[in-house]
């Protein structure tokens, strides 16, 4: 290849080489005039270190670029013209005067960028590789000397294409697998540029950076936590660059965008976007958002339960339970997450872990009323009627004696019952799987009731029975201590309800099966401790 000094003054296709500047193993890098159009903006021509000895990689070369061309976005440094001249094939590019990310990073050494700079930089990166990737196309060659700055000071990510260029070529003056210090393990996430904007040093270093020991390092070696090497580096920022990094590409984020997202927000503020996802029923986003929590913070009990929430709701129940667990584990004196295991298990048929879970509960804080509500019906599952939430208190001012109606048990036998209870006040508990009895048998009920001056409070929560037996002319509530209430879907935190004049805590919990149409409450979103 002739000197590079000999190029200058020369004609490459409509262009005139005026200068040349910096280039890299791939290109000799040049600054161009128009020869026609003076007064267009100088440009830069990449004059690729490659000879297309046939028709054939001349032709692969310009559908390339023709590719290459059609790349718009406002963060890619766009293809302007492209040719081949003397066999050597040539991109004409435009002219970004600002340097590029290497430039920077060595005038700014050996004091780092600002944090806000760097996650702008890394920002506008990721955006042109998102959209890239949503082409089907990948740089392969990702680092500081290919992020170049236009004249707005933004991020232009260049030389997109060179290497299947190259290789298309048969290069024999570059590594076309890329560069090996910045490739990540499926060769692209951007952690690795990440790594060195925030601590000042490639995550991988070697006496001797060969392709193997580079290749080597990068499937074997985890890089030092960038908090050692920069003690004011935000947590949340160093994990996800560590999740960038990992080994097992499970492991890593989803894509660009997933990683750049969690290099802006915290676990809390992923807590807070998943909740608020969660709330309008948007239930993709909302579990993508409590794992970004998770994925941050391992140890975020909240994060945990949001995404049992949501998992419960897609009726996914067993890795609903397994995540309300690992909440539990975290923090084994929250009701409110002993109360969300019940109800997954009731779903499971586990009525038996169910009870135990709302016991619990109710160990925890006696003000969750909807505790004993689910402990009632763990216990209906059971078939264990007389052992329902409050029987064993035959009297008091609120309810007096409470009997329990059995799904089977004809209304007669109440009847028979009313008889011998000496009390005034009595409470019926309708197990909600009752059959519905006729509106005339219930009339009887009511009508003999009153004969014996007897007040009879029916506590049932199907909202169907309730609506009936109301009808009729009954007292009714949905649980032995609470009004007549929905049942919300699972919440991240206990709600408030107004009882008799005090306040009681309400476990979440979801509509009532049997009634689709019935509407819920909207749950309050527990916040962490600040």
């Amino acid at each position: 290849m002739a000197s590079m000094n000999s190029y200058i003054g020369r004609q490459i296709g409509n262009y005139r080489i005026v200068k040349e500047i910096p280039g890299g193993g791939f290109a000799s890098v040049f600054l161009g005039q128009h020869i026609v159009f003076t007064d267009r903006p100088i440009v830069a021509i990449k004059l690729l270190h490659a000879h297309l000895a046939s028709q054939e990689e001349s032709d692969r070369f310009l559908q390339e670029a023709r590719f290459l061309e059609k790349l718009k976005h406002p963060h890619i440094l766009p293809i302007i013209d492209a040719g081949i001249q003397g066999g050597l094939p040539y991109l004409v590019a435009e002219y970004a005067t600002k340097g590029s990310l290497r430039d920077r990073l060595l005038r700014q050494s050996p004091k780092l960028l600002l944090a806000e700079e760097i996650i702008t930089i890394l920002s506008q990166i990721g955006q042109a590789l998102q959209y890239a990737h949503t082409m089907n196309i990948v740089h392969r060659d990702l680092k500081p000397e290919n992020v170049l700055f236009n004249i707005k000071n933004e991020a232009l990510l260049a030389d997109f294409g060179i290497a299947t260029v190259l290789e298309t070529a048969r290069t024999k003056h570059a590594d076309v697998s890329g560069s090996p210090s910045y490739m990540a393990p499926e060769q692209f996430d951007g952690s690795c540029i990440a790594y060195e904007l925030v601590t000042g040093r490639k995550p991988f270093i070697a006496a001797n950076p060969s392709m193997e020991v580079m290749w080597y390092q990068h499937a074997t070696v985890n890089p030092i936590p960038p908090t050692q090497l920069n003690s004011q580096l935000p947590k949340y920022i160093e994990q996800a660059i560590l999740q960038a990094t990992a080994k097992n590409r499970a492991n890593r984020h989803t894509d660009v965008f997933a990683f750049i997202s969690a290099l802006h927000k915290s676990a809390k503020q992923w807590l807070d976007e998943g909740n608020a996802h969660y709330t309008a029923k948007h239930n993709t986003e909302a579990l993508m958002a409590y794992e970004q929590a998770i994925q941050l913070d391992s140890n975020f009990a909240l994060a945990y339960n949001g995404k049992g929430n949501v998992l419960w709701v897609l009726k996914r129940y067993e890795e609903a339970l397994a995540y309300y667990e690992r909440a539990i584990q975290l923090d084994p004196n929250n009701a409110m997450f002993q109360g969300n295991k019940g109800l997954v298990l009731q779903d499971l048929k586990r009525n038996e872990e169910a009870l135990t879970a709302y016991e619990r509960v109710i160990q925890l804080d006696l003000n969750f009323t909807d505790a004993r509500h689910g402990k009632e019906k763990a216990l209906a599952g059971l078939k264990e009627y007389e052992k329902v939430l409050g029987t064993e208190r035959k009297e008091n001012n609120n309810t007096g004696q409470v009997i329990y109606l059995s799904p089977e048990e004809e209304l007669t036998n109440v009847w028979e019952r009313l008889e011998r209870i000496p009390t005034q006040r009595i409470s019926l508990v309708v197990p909600a799987q009752t059959q519905m009895r006729s509106h005339v048998t219930w009339r009887l009920l009511h009508a003999r009731a009153r004969e014996l001056n007897k007040e009879i409070l029916v506590i049932s929560s199907n909202r169907q029975i309730r609506s009936a037996v109301k009808a009729v002319g009954f007292k009714v509530a949905d649980s032995l201590e609470t009004p007549p209430s929905s049942r919300p879907r699972p919440g991240s935190r206990p709600g408030r309800t107004s009882l008799g004049g005090k306040t009681s805590a309400r476990l979440r919990t979801p509509p009532a099966r049997s009634l689709p149409n019935q509407q819920t409450n909207e749950p309050n979103v527990q916040q962490p401790d600040q």
